[in-house]
């Protein structure tokens, strides 16, 4: 099992926000070549009643790791999520460190999809598409 410490050796930066995330993060984030990946390490605040990781905190890793991976791609323009849909594909222990591969797979002038898979170590755990709203620029 990856720490924290060994999240940030690896090249890790912890990401701020001051919002909803800052409630169940922090977040890490780093580039891997071309693709951008997002990290949670999970601790007892995420556990559901079945003692795993609750579904919620993997719904908000993939939903912000797809925001993360389009706002790079459309130069930090202000975007929603329109759409969410996740998959979960395998049960996820407290102490396991959550980490997203976003891929952004189609652009429009107003709309980004997006796919997502969250992994523990070489297990996949969950997959995710997405869709985000492009705002208007003010």
């Amino acid at each position: 099992m990856m720490s924290e410490a060994a999240l940030r050796a690896g090249g890790w930066v912890q990401t701020d926000d001051d919002g909803f995330v800052r409630l169940v993060g922090p977040f890490w984030q780093r580039q891997a070549g071309e693709a951008l990946e997002l990290a949670v390490a999970t601790d007892e605040r995420h556990r559901n009643r079945s003692g795993i990781v609750q579904g919620g905190l993997i719904c908000t890793l993939a939903d912000r790791a797809l925001g993360a991976a389009s706002r790079l791609l459309t130069n930090n323009r202000a975007q929603v999520t329109i759409n969410l849909d996740v998959t979960f594909l395998g049960r996820i222990a407290i102490g396991d460190i959550l980490i997203a591969r976003p891929h952004i797979i189609r652009q429009s002038p107003s709309l980004n999809f997006g796919d997502v898979e969250i992994w523990v170590e070489d297990r996949l755990c969950a997959k995710a598409q997405g869709i985000f709203k492009l705002l208007d620029q003010r």
